[in-house]
């Protein structure tokens, strides 16, 4: 775990949906479905930040998690065309990376477009990895929750049944994980339980890093990858915002 942005740096970029239309530039936008911003309707919310650039509905349509198009540019690639703009936090957060944790764990099994966990966290918006075992390095995103339940996008390649340690990915600005514990030998980082983590912290980005490539993490991009368990290096890591500090304390 590392800072990547202090005090005097809060500007990050986040998918924007303005329901078919321009949002104009300096709007405080709050959280919509699946981790993607929307403008504000008038009512109080969980304000996350004010627009800094804008998003060009002609040209880049909205941030869909059941569309096609890719949320963030390619790595390399110009980000004119694609539906995330930048976003300046409205709180005093410090912002920090940290990695999700490999070989901390869930057992879930999977059925068509079904993955079953008893107690699992509804996680709409996230991503799920299989680390190992019988369908090891596939990676798909999750659309929909019931109780017990995740709906993925799409139908794992290889289905998995309560034997293949799987991470789960959190939401864009979702608001608990789990921390695991730290040790001589390793940091903190993103833990897997079925339930609910009790960090609490929220996430303002999700970067996949293939072989040394860092790519923000894309649902039409990224969901329904195979084969990942398999490459030289892969590392999955959050950008967090820490929200119970000693100095902005919420319990």
């Amino acid at each position: 775990m590392k800072v990547t942005n202090s005090l005097k740096s809060r500007v990050v970029r986040l998918p924007i949906f303005g329901n078919g239309a321009d949002i104009a530039v300096g709007s405080l936008l709050v959280p919509g479905s699946a981790g993607i911003l929307t403008g504000l309707d008038g009512s109080d919310a969980d304000f996350v930040g004010v627009l800094h650039e804008l998003p060009d509905y002609s040209v880049t349509g909205d941030a869909l998690a059941a569309g096609t198009a890719p949320w963030f540019a390619p790595f390399g690639a110009s980000d004119a065309a694609y539906p995330s703009r930048l976003v300046e936090v409205v709180d005093g957060i410090t912002l920090c990376r940290i990695d999700y944790d490999l070989t901390d764990t869930i057992l879930p099994s999977t059925s068509t477009t079904t993955l079953s966990l008893a107690s699992i966290e509804d996680i709409t918006g996230g991503f799920v990895y299989v680390v190992s075992g019988v369908g090891a390095g596939q990676i798909e995103y999750v659309s929909g929750a019931s109780s017990g339940t995740l709906t993925l996008a799409s139908a794992l390649g290889t289905e998995i049944a309560g034997a293949s340690p799987t991470i789960k990915i959190l939401p864009l600005l979702h608001q608990l994980a789990k921390l695991t514990a730290m040790s001589a030998t390793s940091e903190t980082k993103i833990g897997s339980d079925a339930a609910a983590g009790n960090g609490t912290v929220v996430q303002v980005e999700r970067h996949i890093v293939r072989n040394g490539m860092d790519e923000m993490l894309d649902p039409h991009t990224h969901g329904g990858l195979t084969g990942l368990s398999s490459l030289a290096q892969l590392q999955f890591y959050g950008v967090f915002g820490i929200r119970n500090t000693a100095f902005h304390t919420i319990d």
